[in-house]
């Protein structure tokens, strides 16, 4: 077998590229004043979408932003996208030691619900274990949901909870945390990544 055989025999196997995805997209800049106690869940006004993949194998690209501002010196909070009440994306974590610093809050996720039904997202807000008082979009600033459809072929991601302890010095690959993706002439590649340190 030579080599453009080889090579024919790839592409072959790659799916080209939808010329068009469904997209959806929530937004508000409505003040909201997030008072949480022992854990629980607040959902933000206006990040609440209804998406409806296609397909039972499908992912939705999932993408939230807001301005969290804390209301006292001592601030920590969780946020998360929820799927029908319950979460589903990792959460993501804001701590503020200063009244006056004001925090941008980004969720990105892929969910792969393995249906196509009607599905509700919502992005909610947690306090961290304690009394946790802080504003969204206090001075009106514009917050957002956007979900986007996609066929499985056309995505992939790794997930990993490995710690790993990252020295002072030059840059460094983070262990077991790379994917590779064939693409076709003209084909465009998004690449997201989130960690906690």
């Amino acid at each position: 077998e030579t080599l453009e055989q080889r090579l024919e025999a790839l592409m072959a196997r790659v799916q080209p590229c939808s010329t068009s995805y469904a997209a959806s997209l929530a937004q508000s800049t409505e003040r909201q004043r997030i008072e949480t106690f022992g854990g629980k869940w607040t959902p933000l006004k206006g990040l609440r979408l209804a998406v409806r993949p296609p397909r039972d194998d499908d992912c939705v690209l999932l993408v939230s932003n807001c301005l969290q501002s804390p209301d006292s010196d001592q601030e920590s909070s969780y946020w998360a996208i929820q799927r029908a009440g319950h979460r589903v994306s990792p959460t993501f974590a804001t701590h503020s030691r200063q009244r006056a610093c004001s925090h941008a809050v980004c969720i990105p996720y892929v969910d792969q619900p393995g249906k196509a039904a009607d599905l509700e997202y919502q992005v909610a807000a947690s306090g961290a274990g304690s009394a946790t008082r802080c504003s969204v979009s206090a001075e009106r600033q514009r917050r957002q949901l956007v979900a986007a459809t996609f066929p499985a072929g056309q995505c992939a991601w790794i997930e990993d909870d490995g710690a790993q302890s990252v020295e002072p010095g030059l840059w460094r690959d983070v262990e077991d945390f790379c994917e590779v993706a064939t693409t076709l002439p003209g084909d465009k590649v998004l690449v997201l990544c989130t960690m906690r340190y």
